[in-house]
Order: structure tokens, then C-alpha cells, then sequence
């Protein structure tokens, strides 16, 4: 494997990896479907999902925890998600896109904003992410 590299864009930092398999002249790469605040939060995302298994589509598999947490890094930098409180993930029979959680409330003073403003991020985890079966 390529090592990770740690990117930063306004203020915000990603990882990104290629990995390299000589055996088949393949390669897969990856990168964080969210921004993160420091090098050190995208660093210690990138050692959790190197360590996450995968489900059958290509999904990490992430502790409900995880994705609590994933949740509000990536609503951080809306200014509509500053006192908004969301629900942990529930988990789900798969969606039509195969993701098996959802976020069932989130309170606090708009939002409607929060969720319009970071939607693209929430999207982007479901897309990526599932939480073990229950």
C-alpha cells in the first residue's frame, strides 16, 4: 500500500490511499467521504477504517459509535448545526442504495439548515458506511 496521505483544504483535512496489489497489477484506492477539523481526526479515521471489516457491496462496517461521531464532524462546519443535537444511528434492513442505518431526530434551533447544509456529507457516510447487523 501506498501510504496514506493527509490533505488539507480550507482549513479541513482528508486522507486518501492507493493500494497497490503487484500480484494482479491491480489497484484500489480510497479517500475519507468527510472532512476533519485537524490531521489528527483524519488520521485516527483513517486507522479505524484500515481496521473496519467490509460487507458484501464494499461498505466498512463502523461501530454504531463511530458513526455517531462521523455524523458530527461532518455537520461541524455549518454554522445552522452549532446547537443541533442529532439521534444515534439506528440501524435498518438495507435502503435501496444499501445503506442500514439513518438518523431518526435531531433537535435544536434549525434544523432544517443543519441538514441542508451538510446533507452532501450525510450522503457521502451512508454511501460508505454501515453498522453491524442486528
Amino acid at each position: 500500500m501506498s501510504g496514506p496521505e493527509f490533505l488539507e483544504v480550507n482549513g479541513r483535512w482528508k486522507w486518501t490511499f492507493i493500494l497497490l496489489d503487484t500480484n494482479t497489477s491491480s489497484a484500489k484506492a480510497g479517500h475519507s467521504p468527510i472532512s476533519f477539523s485537524s490531521r489528527a481526526g483524519a488520521e485516527e479515521d483513517f486507522r479505524q477504517i484500515s481496521a473496519a471489516p467490509s460487507d458484501l457491496k464494499g461498505r466498512a462496517i463502523r461501530p454504531k459509535e463511530q458513526i455517531e461521531h462521523l455524523v458530527r464532524v461532518a455537520a461541524e462546519p455549518c454554522e445552522d448545526c452549532a446547537d443541533i443535537v442529532f439521534a444515534p444511528p439506528q440501524w435498518q434492513e438495507p435502503d435501496g442504495t444499501g445503506c442500514n442505518w439513518y438518523i431518526a431526530t435531531a433537535s435544536g434551533s434549525d434544523v432544517a439548515g443543519c441538514i441542508d447544509c451538510f446533507d452532501k456529507e450525510l450522503s457521502a457516510l451512508k454511501a460508505s458506511y454501515n453498522i453491524p447487523d442486528e
